[in-house]
């Protein structure tokens, strides 16, 4: 399983502020969890992806960047789908880093 956090074709870094980021998710093929950080512009966003029991789970904390997630397609190299997918807001509780 694995997320890849995709953003904007750039001459260098910081050419110009990101203002949406898309994660390309690859499911787990069982049962596990992964966590990172997705640095951006100056914000460091977490993420966190988990899957039990056949269901796929994905949490982002909050941020000013909009985030995109899509999911490999099934013709990939992978077979699996994302049960849920969370967007945190700023009223709602954060991710612990």
């Amino acid at each position: 399983g694995a997320i890849i956090p995709m953003g904007p074709v750039m001459n260098h870094v910081g050419e110009f502020p990101v203002v949406e980021i898309t994660l390309r998710m690859a499911p787990f093929s069982g049962d596990g969890e992964s966590t990172f950080t997705v640095p951006v512009n100056d914000e460091r966003i977490p993420v966190r992806y988990a899957a039990a029991r056949g269901k796929h789970r994905i949490e982002v904390a909050p941020s000013a960047v909009r985030i995109q997630p899509t999911q490999f397609r099934a013709t990939d190299f992978f077979a699996g789908v994302v049960s849920s997918v969370v967007i945190r807001t700023p009223e709602a509780p954060s991710l612990k880093a």
